[in-house]
């Protein structure tokens, strides 16, 4: 089960304002159940599926509802839950959505874009 923790140091760097908006994969989309504890999320790209706890399956809910620039999810989330949008908290969101990145759960729009401009083999081409 992914879980936030507060050890995650250097996790805000790698969402910077140039990373773009935070979406959900193309394709098929994401299907979840909401538990009180949490979600499961089925990812038909991937075949796989995940156990999120409650703080990583309200991230990924905003997320699917929207793509967010990360500034706008890390204070929409510390509104929703009555927290100071504090450089902490940040660190927080940002570790969370760094785990949801590497499960491919959700991509930023520039990554969407480089997996656009890829021929069949996998090889990058200049886009048109």
């Amino acid at each position: 089960m992914l879980q936030s923790s507060d050890e995650h140091p250097g996790q805000l760097k790698d969402l910077d304002s140039t990373s773009g908006r935070l979406l959900t994969p193309p394709g098929k989309g994401l299907l979840l159940e909401i538990w009180e504890d949490g979600c499961s999320v089925f990812s038909p790209e991937t075949g796989e599926t995940h156990h999120l706890s409650v703080l990583p399956a309200e991230v990924l809910k905003s997320i699917c509802a929207e793509p967010l620039a990360f500034d706008d999810l890390a204070a929409s989330l510390a509104a929703a839950c009555e927290l100071e949008d504090s450089p902490e908290w940040r660190e927080k969101i940002a570790a969370i959505v760094s785990e949801l990145r590497r499960l491919e759960l959700v991509q930023t729009h520039h990554q969407q874009i480089s997996a656009s401009v890829r021929d069949s083999a996998g090889r990058a081409r200049a886009p048109t």
